[in-house]
């Protein structure tokens, strides 16, 4: 029998960290990402068994458990897409940060820049564009 992959959710601590907060998440959007996907949480924090806490802690967590994989990053890296963007928000550059093909689509498609109506276009958009990426 051949195997079928498995489409997952990819995301770090500060994601999972969202779904415990009241107001952010549906109950049943975080059951139904468990359920039909999971999730495969990157700690980057030098704590990995606090994040095993709050899924404990987290009732619809809990009960998804089997469907999370948390994995503990050995070698250490906190570049996010938060810090990213925020680098960006105050027009620094982020090119020895992530690979040219990202600086690449992050330019073409304009993610730092506000939209036409001045509502940001992406969360933590950036009010000026860097002079270089």
């Amino acid at each position: 029998t051949a195997v079928c992959p498995r489409v997952m959710l990819v995301c770090g601590t500060d994601l999972l960290e969202s779904m415990v907060k009241p107001g952010v998440w549906k109950e049943s959007h975080v059951k139904r990402i468990l359920e039909e996907f999971g999730m495969v949480v990157l700690i980057r924090d030098k704590h990995p068994e606090r994040w095993e806490q709050v899924v404990s802690d987290h009732p619809t967590l809990d009960r998804g458990r089997q469907h999370i994989v948390l994995v503990p990053q050995r070698i250490r890296n906190d570049i996010s897409s938060s810090k990213l963007r925020a680098e960006l928000a105050s027009g620094r550059s982020v090119r020895y940060l992530t690979p040219d093909p990202v600086l690449d689509y992050i330019h073409t498609h304009g993610l730092w820049q506000r939209s036409i109506s001045d509502q940001p276009a992406r969360a933590q958009t950036p009010t000026k564009t860097p002079s270089r990426l």
